[in-house]
């Protein structure tokens, strides 16, 4: 895997990626299988974007030099974080998906099965 998420801007509260997440072969797009086996290589902190984070992402990725969303590509994210049963941190486990066409989105839940593109976020 390609550690390129690391290549990060500051949008307050949270860093974005200025790149989609892949894998060496240069592969941009995963099934939520797919990333699972990946995950435990990716660095602590980094996350799909909640919807809210992706609205924002979205209205300014044009404006903002170097951010790189691809114009008309969906890209995984999370729904609303849960309550933890255990512990004390969110559930990230809901995979809806963002369906990017030029300056519309479209918020859809998706098949885990489908093979979408990546953009990685971390709290600040």
């Amino acid at each position: 895997m390609v550690n390129e998420y690391r290549n990060s801007i500051n949008l307050g509260r949270i860093k974005v990626s200025r790149n989609d997440l892949k894998l060496t072969d240069g592969t941009y797009k995963f099934s939520i299988r797919d990333f699972k086996e990946i995950k435990e290589h990716i660095e602590n902190g980094w996350r799909f974007p909640t919807k809210k984070e992706f609205k924002y992402i979205h209205s300014i990725w044009m404006d903002l030099d170097g951010l790189g969303a691809s114009r008309n590509s969906d890209y995984w994210l999370y729904g609303e974080p849960m309550a933890h049963p255990i512990n004390d941190g969110p559930l990230w486990e809901l995979y809806p998906c963002v369906i990017m066409n030029g300056n519309n989105t479209e918020f859809v839940n998706i098949a885990n099965r489908e093979n979408i593109r990546i953009r990685l976020v971390k709290d600040i």
